[in-house]
């Protein structure tokens, strides 16, 4: 990941280095060479639960929101995956409410 994002910042030093965490990371190694940490498909279980209108806010409560999504604990600013916490327009409720952008998967 260090060379990753120096490579970026070098050729372009406003360049963006991504993270994604479908299911697991090292915070240490991955989120100190990044700047954004994409978040949301680790949640993919959640999808067997889904409310009878396709979101899952009933199981992803807003402390775990928070927690999750903040960027708080990990000093990286986050964008939610929509793709498996149900329709964009419903999720973006949720993150925007915490002025945090929805990355669209579709």
């Amino acid at each position: 990941m260090k060379r990753i994002y120096t490579a970026i910042k070098k050729r372009k030093a406003d360049g963006v280095v991504d993270a994604h965490c479908s299911w697991g990371y090292n915070p240490a190694a991955a989120l100190a060479y990044a700047d954004v940490l994409w978040g949301g498909e680790q949640r993919h279980h959640l999808a067997k639960t889904w409310a009878k209108d396709g979101y899952v806010a009933g199981e992803l409560r807003l402390n775990m929101f928070r927690t999750e999504f903040m960027g708080r604990q990990l000093g990286v600013a986050t964008e939610t995956l929509n793709d498996r916490l149900g329709p964009e327009r419903k999720v973006a409720v949720t993150s925007l409410l915490h002025d945090i952008p929805v990355r669209p998967c579709e």
